[in-house]
């Protein structure tokens, strides 16, 4: 890397990095590199939304969880997420995954989305009245045009069943791989950093037995 030679590495690129041939490695399995083609890597779009405290208390009366989800194909956002700020105030962030959806937010615009965003809590939680909002933003088609990127997450995938567990193995015991793909939770920033962790062990370890 860079001119400079090691003895082992952790490669943490994204999925889609590696599919679109981004970085080239050797000596890794065909088991391994079928995983990596089979598995589906998308863009994503995000709205967020900052609701105020107060509004947020006369809205929403009793207790809810961080993550509120939706199996309506219809739905904007399948996934919203809950974060209260130390100032108190309500962030809703609205992930759209995937080419469809994530299409649908790129053709609004952020007080659009946000709208929609806020609708949808409501009726999800059957709040008596939608919470007004602070501030708003949209980030759309996240990752795609950037080549290290190359995407946002990937997704479960028909005939890709248990890929996760072929990522976990390169075929090598000083060249591993970690990130959200190689987790069986998959798509979130826990799953990376648990993959990481799993990953410097299993190095660590092959390190140190090569070594006594």
């Amino acid at each position: 890397v860079d001119g400079q030679r090691f003895d082992a590495s952790i490669v943490t690129v994204p999925l889609g990095v590696l599919q679109q041939g981004g970085i080239e490695l050797v000596g890794l399995s065909a088991t391994f590199r079928a995983a990596v083609s089979a598995v589906r890597f998308h863009s994503a779009s995000k709205v967020v939304v900052a609701i105020a405290p107060g509004e947020w208390a006369r809205c929403v009366t009793s207790p809810i969880p961080p993550m509120v989800l939706s199996g309506s194909a219809d739905a904007f956002a399948k996934q919203i997420w809950t974060r209260r700020t130390a100032s108190g105030v309500v962030l809703l962030t609205g992930f759209l995954a995937g080419p469809r959806d994530s299409a649908v937010a790129e053709v609004l615009s952020c007080d659009e989305a946000a709208e929609r965003l806020v609708a949808q809590f409501s009726q999800l939680l059957g709040l008596k009245s939608s919470p007004a909002y602070l501030d708003a933003l949209k980030k759309v088609s996240w990752g795609a045009t950037d080549p290290w990127a190359a995407g946002a997450y990937s997704s479960p995938t028909v005939g890709a069943c248990g890929a996760w567990r072929a990522l976990q193995d390169t075929g090598s015991e000083v060249l591993l791989y970690a990130g959200e793909a190689v987790s069986e939770r998959g798509s979130t920033v826990d799953s990376a950093l648990d993959s990481g962790r799993r990953a410097a062990a299993e190095l660590c370890a092959s390190l140190k037995a090569a070594r006594a």
